[in-house]
C-alpha cells in the first residue's frame, strides 16, 4: 500500500470514530445512560480496514464468491428450528474457511464478538456483530485474507469450508447440498429420470451392477447383479467419481450410452449399447401372500409414493385381503406429506396424523386425515428396524397412538425433525431442520425413536454399519462428516472403500421362512378375529416360541439406479 493511500485511509477512519464519539454522546443525552467509550472499538476498525485494505483484490469481486455463504447463514438465522446467534455463526463460517484453506496452516481463535485469524507471524482481527452488513464484512475479510497468504486455494473449497463452519453449529440433520448433489435429490423424489435402469454401486473399487431394474434397457440387454462396468462411452470408469459416473449413465430418453463389462465367466470384456428410457423407480413393492394376507412394502416416501399406495390399497381392497403387513424397514423417510397421505389409509376422516412445532408459534400445524381409508377396518401388522426413519416414523407413530395397528420388529432410528429444502441462487441448496413434529399423543420421536409393542431383537442388524452414529454424537463431528461426503463425490471410483450395506443380487421379495418378523406378523394375522391391537398382540407373543432360532430379515441396502 502506498503511503498517500495509507494516509488517506487512516484519516477517513478517523473522520469516522469522530462520528462515533458524537453518536456516543448523544446517545448519552437521550438515555441517560453512560456512554460507550468507542476508543477500543474504534481501534479495532482500524486494525480491520488497514490491513483489509492491503488485500489487492475488490470487495465486489470476494462477495460474490461468498453469496452462498451469505444464503446459508441468512436462512439459517431466520428459519432454523431453534434462535440463533449470528457472531456464533459467523465465526463458524470463518473457522471454517481457514480449516478448508489448503498450503498455509490458519489459526482461527474466538476472542469476544471477534475472531483471530493469524497465519505465521500475520494476523488480523476481524470484529463480528449481531448485524448482517457487520458479518458479511467480516467474512470478506477472512477471504481476503486466506486467499492472499494462500492462493493457491480452490475458491469454492474455501466457500464449501465457511458453510461447513456454519452447519457445525447446527444440527446433525441440517445439511448442504452442493448444485449436482441437489439435482440427484431432485429426480429421487420425484421418482423418475432419464437413464438405462440399473442399481449400481462401488465393489472392489470398481463400479459395480447390482441389479437390473425389472422392464428396463439394463434388463433387456442381459446385463446381471455383480457385472462390473469398466468403461462408460470409453472413458474408464476407475478414474471417474460415482457420482460422475451416474450423470454418464443418465440423459435424456432416445440417446444412446455404450458400456463395457466385465463380467466373470465372460473371456473378456464386451460392449453393450443400451438406449436410454424414462425410468420410474417404484417405491411400493406389494403381493397378496397365502390365506389372503396382503403385503406392502414402502421403500421411499417420494412424489410416487402416495399415487402407488392409493392403487395398491386399492387392488388388496378388491381381493378381500384379511389382514395386511406393512413393512417399513429400511425405509429413510422422504417426502412429509407423503407419510401423511400413508397413513391416511388405514385411518377414519378426521384423526390425527401428526403435529409439528417450531421456534415460530405461529407455524405450528396439525395434520389430520381429510378422507376415510379403503383399508380403515383391516387388521394392520407393522414391520421397522433401526433404519425406519423420519417419514416411516410419522407413520408408524400415528398408527400406534391411534391404536390402529401393531407394531413389530426394533426400535426405529428416532428423527423427529423436519427438514426444509431450500433452494439457492447458484443452484446448490440448504436442507435445514425447521420444525419438529410429536405423534397424535404428543410423544416426540427426535432422538426416541418409535419402541415396537413387540421387541424382536435382530443381532445382525445390531451389528450392521448400516444405521448412522448416534444423533449426539453425530454434532460433535458434523465438520468432519459434511467434508468427508464432499471428498466422497470428489474422489475415484478406483479409490473408494465398498459400501458394507450393498448386497449384489439381492432381490427384495417376502420370504417368510427367513424373515422372522414378516413370518410372525403373517401367522398372527391368519388368527386375527379382528383389527384389535391388544388381541393381535396377545396371538403374537403366544406364536412368538415357535418363531425363534429362525434367520432374521436384514434392512434394504441404499444405491443408486441409473
Amino acid at each position: 500500500m502506498s503511503c498517500g493511500r495509507a494516509e488517506a485511509d487512516i484519516m477517513r477512519i478517523l473522520r469516522r470514530m469522530h462520528v462515533l464519539t458524537l453518536l456516543s454522546v448523544f446517545m448519552l443525552l437521550i438515555s441517560g445512560a453512560g456512554a460507550i467509550p468507542p476508543l477500543a472499538d474504534a481501534a479495532r476498525l482500524v486494525e480491520f480496514q488497514v490491513e483489509f485494505g492491503q488485500q489487492g483484490r475488490t470487495g465486489e469481486e470476494g462477495g460474490h464468491d461468498l453469496q452462498t455463504v451469505h444464503e446459508v447463514m441468512r436462512q439459517s438465522v431466520d428459519n432454523y428450528l431453534l434462535a440463533l446467534d449470528p457472531v456464533r455463526l459467523a465465526a463458524g463460517a470463518i473457522e471454517g474457511m481457514s480449516t478448508a484453506a489448503e498450503g498455509a496452516e490458519f489459526i482461527a481463535n474466538r476472542e469476544g464478538d471477534a475472531v483471530r485469524l493469524q497465519v505465521g507471524e500475520t494476523s488480523i482481527l476481524i470484529p463480528l456483530a449481531r448485524d448482517d452488513k457487520t458479518n458479511r464484512e467480516a467474512l470478506l475479510a477472512a477471504f481476503e485474507f486466506i486467499r492472499k497468504a494462500s492462493p493457491a486455494a480452490p475458491v469454492k473449497e474455501l466457500t464449501y469450508g465457511a458453510i461447513d463452519g456454519i452447519l457445525a453449529q447446527l444440527d446433525s440433520h441440517s445439511s448442504f447440498m452442493p448444485p449436482e448433489v441437489y439435482r440427484e435429490t431432485q429426480l429421487e423424489t420425484q421418482g423418475t429420470f432419464g437413464g438405462v435402469g440399473i442399481q449400481i454401486a462401488v465393489k472392489d473399487r470398481q463400479l459395480t451392477v447390482v441389479m437390473p431394474i425389472a422392464g428396463t434397457p439394463a434388463e433387456r440387454a442381459g446385463l446381471q447383479p455383480g457385472d462390473r462396468i469398466t468403461n462408460i462411452d470409453r472413458a474408464p470408469t476407475r478414474e471417474m467419481t460415482f457420482t460422475h459416473a451416474v450423470h454418464r449413465l443418465r440423459g435424456t430418453p432416445g440417446t444412446s450410452v455404450a458400456v463395457t463389462i466385465l463380467r466373470q465367466e465372460s473371456p473378456g470384456p464386451f460392449t453393450v449399447t443400451l438406449t436410454r428410457e424414462i425410468i420410474a423407480l417404484k417405491p411400493i413393492k406389494a403381493v397378496e401372500l397365502e390365506h389372503a394376507i396382503g403385503y406392502i412394502r414402502i421403500l421411499s416416501f417420494s412424489e410416487q409414493s402416495g399415487r402407488d399406495l392409493q392403487q395398491t390399497a386399492q387392488v388388496l381392497t378388491e381381493k378381500g385381503v384379511r389382514g395386511l403387513i406393512l413393512d417399513l424397514r429400511g425405509n429413510r423417510g422422504g417426502l412429509f406429506n407423503e407419510s401423511v397421505r400413508a397413513a391416511e389409509l388405514f385411518l377414519e376422516a378426521g384423526q390425527p396424523v401428526v403435529s409439528t412445532t417450531s421456534r415460530h408459534k405461529s407455524e405450528a400445524a396439525h395434520f389430520k386425515t381429510k378422507r376415510s381409508g379403503p383399508l380403515q377396518r383391516v387388521p394392520v401388522i407393522v414391520l421397522v428396524n433401526g433404519t425406519s426413519a423420519s417419514a416411516s416414523e410419522i407413520v408408524a407413530g400415528a398408527l400406534q397412538d391411534l391404536r390402529r395397528a401393531l407394531v413389530i420388529g426394533s426400535k426405529t432410528y428416532g428423527k423427529g425433525s423436519v427438514q426444509t429444502i431450500i433452494p439457492l441462487s447458484d443452484g446448490s441448496a440448504l436442507r435445514l431442520t425447521t420444525a419438529r413434529y410429536l405423534t397424535p399423543l404428543g410423544r416426540t420421536i427426535d432422538g426416541a425413536g418409535i419402541n415396537p409393542d413387540l421387541l424382536i431383537r435382530n443381532p445382525e442388524e445390531e451389528r450392521s454399519s448400516v444405521k448412522q452414529a448416534p444423533q449426539e454424537a453425530a454434532k460433535g463431528r458434523k465438520r468432519e462428516r459434511s467434508r468427508t461426503l464432499r471428498d466422497r463425490q470428489q474422489q475415484k471410483i478406483a479409490d473408494q472403500e465398498d459400501d458394507p450395506s450393498v448386497v449384489i443380487g439381492r432381490r427384495d421379495t417376502p420370504d417368510l421362512q427367513k424373515d422372522q418378523p414378516l413370518g410372525l406378523a403373517w401367522r398372527t394375522l391368519q388368527s386375527a378375529q379382528g383389527a384389535d391391537v391388544d388381541r393381535l398382540l396377545g396371538t403374537a407373543r403366544g406364536l412368538l416360541p415357535a418363531q425363534r432360532g429362525a434367520e432374521l430379515d436384514l434392512p434394504a441396502a441404499a444405491m443408486s439406479p441409473q
